[in-house]
């Protein structure tokens, strides 16, 4: 993995500030780097077995299909200087189901026409996130407003899209134990169908 040091520590960042808040009390460490080496083979086996057309992106660790790849050149992300912070946001109305690895259990869709609306926003300055990093990783594309921060798809996930990706846990919820349904250091497995894209100009409210 050419860059994967990089970037799994940038996106983990917010996932072992988080982690030593949590476990600090019971001495507990989060090493995301070990965890990710726990569940790399796990998440393999199961690409393998449940997707068609498995990809394997090495630089995130991320497994996905292409189950149809949209309307190119349907949207345009970018980058904004906002306050002097770097930051792109893109509203993105999706279908979506998740699941558990381990267990195959769905733990949350939505499928209504109207689709739910998920924040795609990154701060490349202080590392802020609207949504969790894999959907950073497979939405925002590779090289952004000058940011070569290696998303997975060169012009980033387009209108009509719909893709089925396998994230190790360091890039979902990691090993919090306060979301509903997912069991801490739980590898996730997505499909997601994009409604719509649309740019915005402030920062949200939302985050991890």
């Amino acid at each position: 993995m050419k860059q994967f040091g990089k970037l799994f520590l940038f996106a983990t960042l917010i996932a072992s500030i988080f982690s030593s808040c949590m476990n600090k009390e019971d001495g507990d460490f989060y090493d995301p780097a070990a965890q990710y080496q726990l569940e790399k083979p796990i998440i393999e086996e199961y690409a393998k077995t449940t997707l068609t057309n498995p990809v394997f992106d090495e630089e995130t660790g991320i497994w996905y299909e292409i189950i149809n790849p949209g309307e190119p050149g349907s949207y345009t992300y970018s980058v904004k200087d906002t306050s002097n912070q770097k930051v792109t946001w893109t509203e993105a109305r999706v279908k979506y189901e998740g699941k558990l690895v381990k267990t195959g259990v769905v733990f949350d869709k939505f499928e209504a026409d109207t689709g739910a609306i998920m924040p795609i926003y990154l701060n490349f300055t202080t590392g802020q996130i609207g949504v969790i990093m894999s959907w950073n990783y497979v939405f925002i594309p590779t090289d952004i407003g000058g940011f070569n921060w290696d998303g997975i798809f060169t012009s980033g996930l387009q209108k009509g899209a719909k893709i089925r990706f396998v994230t190790p846990s360091t890039l979902g919820y990691y090993n919090r134990t306060d979301i509903p349904k997912i069991p801490a250091n739980s590898p996730l497995d997505f499909t997601v169908e994009v409604l719509s894209l649309k740019n915005k100009l402030v920062k949200p409210t939302v985050g991890q």
